[in-house]
């Protein structure tokens, strides 16, 4: 969907039943855009779904340039290796960055993507849904724990008992089994809470760069607007 910077308004949509990450849906996208635009200057925001190395090359040699801001899913292993990277220096004053009601830490740097190219890194760490999740997840996987321990046989078909649980058949245990934690499964989805990567070929500052793409959400309101319009009622919430 193609919106408004000020008015917010819808100008265009198109519906793709293809694979977001199919690199051609985005050159379909991305010429369409610039048809429309006729000249006028038109910023590409694209949610995680849409990322993908094949992806990143086609708006990077995109013509006529156009401006894109990406976030990177935890999946790549760029986002993981950024997250690395700025885990010991982000949590200081330094870095704080203040925005609506939301106090975060953010670092922007400029890194090489190819022999050509270089993108605006933006890596934002928030410490309070970090803990928010931490203790979420602490309790789910204990509550889990307790569950099963009292009917550790039901557990065989559970798919979530079995990522976070290590459960045994034991001799030595009134309920004919043990169960422990699989901590290493927890701390690794962990590792990355409180976590949000951003590039962008354009944006180069980290306040601008989130509240642009906080502000995506315009996009799911103008097509939850359309469903309504078109009495769609309650169809499968759109890709970004």
């Amino acid at each position: 969907m193609l919106t408004g910077v000020t008015s917010r308004l819808p100008i265009y949509q198109v519906l793709y039943s293809a694979s977001l990450q199919d690199v051609s849906t985005l050159t379909t996208t991305l010429a369409k855009m610039d048809a429309i635009a006729d000249g006028r200057p038109v910023l590409a925001v694209m949610d995680k779904g849409f990322f993908s190395t094949r992806n990143l090359n086609a708006m990077l040699h995109h013509t006529p340039t156009m401006p894109f801001l990406i976030a990177v899913p935890f999946t790549a292993g760029v986002a993981t290796r950024m997250v690395a990277s700025e885990r010991k220096d982000i949590d200081r004053l330094q870095h704080t960055l203040v925005l609506g009601e939301d106090s975060l830490r953010a670092i922007t740097k400029e890194r090489a993507c190819n022999a050509q190219h270089s993108l605006y890194t933006h890596v934002y760490y928030h410490a309070l849904k970090a803990v928010t999740r931490r203790e979420e997840l602490y309790a789910q996987v204990t509550e889990l724990k307790e569950r099963v321990e009292a009917d550790p046989a039901s557990a065989k078909a559970d798919a979530t008992a079995q990522k976070y649980l290590i459960i045994r058949k034991s001799a030595h245990t009134s309920s004919g089994y043990t169960v422990n934690l699989r901590e290493e499964v927890v701390a690794k989805e962990l590792n990355t809470a409180g976590w949000l990567v951003i590039v962008s070929n354009q944006i180069t500052d980290a306040k601008a760069a989130l509240a642009i793409y906080r502000n995506k959400d315009v996009v799911e309101k103008g097509f939850l607007r359309l469903k309504v319009n078109l009495n769609l009622g309650t169809a499968r919430r759109p890709q970004r």
